[in-house]
């Protein structure tokens, strides 16, 4: 429900009485029927009560099928203005990072619209994104550019980050990075101290230097190589706890963050 294409369908969903509940289900690691890899959403309403609540996006296994829908977590929406995403939110916390980051007014596009440091970024995504300082020979990557070295290398930690992450699986399709993720994650480089930016930059290269040493060769169509990001979860956490101080995150919070989808997105392959 998460995108401009479905927003005849929201409108729709949002004009029906009585109490509606969405079920948000991933196609990774388990899908939702056997052999159809798709990534469903699920809605039902009834006449009494109002409001509409839904999951986050739900990864799951196949060991988890038999009592799935007996545990899913609904979590009350905010109904956005008519045609708008409707968000993924699956609970209290997750609705508090979301206001803080979007107190910040300036989408992360605005540093990546100009400059000639380049970042390649692929616009694909499973369980990481996929985003790197040295261009890359897949089609699937696109490029941006920053103003600076040391702002070339934030924003790749930025863009890396489960922050970011996280964000893109609550407001998009969660299989394509579009420019409308990049204009709605709100964050302001110029509100950093010099200091975080430089901390920032030092992560991103770090990141991208153990990557690569982290990196198997595939040789498919589509790629030459698979990244392991899973191998690199101290060096992503330590964004994350970068970036919690800019948005002034709870410890409760940032821990939501590091911890999101950990079971499938660092217990799994890529």
């Amino acid at each position: 429900p998460s995108t401009p294409r479905m927003s005849p369908a929201r409108r729709i969903l949002a004009a029906q009485k009585g109490t509606g509940c969405g079920g948000n289900f991933a196609d990774r690691p388990g899908c939702l029927f056997s052999g159809v890899h798709q990534k469903l959403s699920i809605f039902l309403f009834h006449g009494e009560g109002d409001g509409f609540y839904a999951t986050d996006f739900v990864h799951w296994n196949a060991d988890a099928r038999p009592d799935m829908l007996a545990t899913l977590a609904y979590q009350k929406q905010p109904m956005p203005a008519d045609g708008a995403v409707w968000p993924k939110i699956g609970g209290e916390i997750e609705l508090g990072i979301l206001e803080k980051i979007a107190r910040h007014k300036r989408g992360i596009i605005n540093a990546l619209a100009g400059g000639r440091f380049p970042i390649h970024m692929n616009m694909r995504l499973m369980y990481f994104v996929k985003c790197f300082l040295k261009p890359k020979s897949s089609k699937e990557y696109n490029l941006f550019h920053a103003a600076s070295r040391e702002r070339q290398g934030a924003l790749m930690a930025i863009l890396n980050s489960s922050a970011f992450f996280w964000f893109w699986e609550l407001v998009s399709d969660c299989w394509h990075l579009t420019r409308r993720e990049l204009v709605d994650f709100a964050v302001d480089l110029d509100a950093f101290p010099q200091e975080s930016v430089r901390r920032l930059s030092e992560l991103g290269r770090r990141l991208e230097a153990d990557l690569e040493a982290n990196k198997e060769y595939v040789g498919t169509k589509q790629i030459d190589y698979e990244y392991k990001h899973k191998k690199s979860k101290r060096i992503l956490d330590a964004i994350d706890f970068a970036l919690a101080e800019h948005y002034g995150f709870t410890e409760e919070e940032v821990d939501h963050i590091v911890n999101h989808a950990v079971k499938y997105r660092f217990g799994a392959e890529e």
